[in-house]
């Protein structure tokens, strides 16, 4: 069983448990949950398949920092939850390891997510749904791989998306504002699938 280094702001921690809390992921991962920033000190890929972050700061000290980006260089997985992409925004390099940038968002309101491609292999098996959250709509680095879209009147926004850095992988899931998102059956099978593909050793090459 791989071993996943969790870490949601306190603000996050119903969103934890209630993603956690779901049996198609907790068979098949122990989500180790840390409170403080302080611990990604510990943050090796040797002993954490991959890290799993909720968080919304400015920035954080240099030291955790380089702690994370070492994490991911040297082959340990990321999986970014909704407003973590605007976090770390004092730290611009995050959006090499991320892939993408908080903008804006409108009101909650319920839209449809549904696969890129038919036979993608995050989100195809996830398949069309409707959720009700937080439209982000997000600057995007070139070379990231879109895995689910929003497509509406006028734009096609992704809310899913992978990214590599150095040895390391990273998905992106911009849905997560409300907690009830956290328990939708598809966004759970979304978060295994990305699991599976980030966590070490490397993962596939046509990720």
């Amino acid at each position: 069983m791989k071993t996943i280094f969790t870490f949601f702001e306190d603000a996050f921690s119903p969103h934890l448990d209630a993603l956690i809390g779901a049996p198609e992921l907790t068979r098949h991962f122990a989500f180790e949950t840390h409170r403080s920033i302080e611990d990604f000190a510990a943050l090796d890929p040797g002993a954490y398949a991959a890290l799993c972050l909720y968080v919304n700061v400015p920035s954080i000290g240099d030291g955790p920092y380089r702690k994370l980006l070492e994490f991911i260089r040297r082959g340990g997985g990321l999986m970014a939850f909704h407003a973590t992409s605007n976090a770390f925004r004092n730290q611009p390099s995050f959006f090499d390891v991320l892939g993408a940038r908080f903008v804006r968002h409108g009101k909650i309101g319920r839209y449809a997510v549904e696969p890129a491609g038919a036979e993608d292999p995050l989100a195809a098996d996830a398949g069309e749904f409707e959720i009700e959250d937080e439209l982000f709509r997000q600057r995007y680095r070139s070379g990231i791989r879109i895995h689910c879209v929003y497509r509406g009147p006028r734009i096609v926004e992704p809310v899913v998306w992978s990214n590599r850095y150095g040895k390391g992988a990273v998905v992106g899931i911009s849905p997560g504002h409300r907690v009830e998102t956290m328990k939708v059956e598809n966004i759970r099978t979304i978060v295994g699938n990305g699991l599976r593909m980030i966590v070490t050793p490397s993962p596939p090459v046509n990720f």
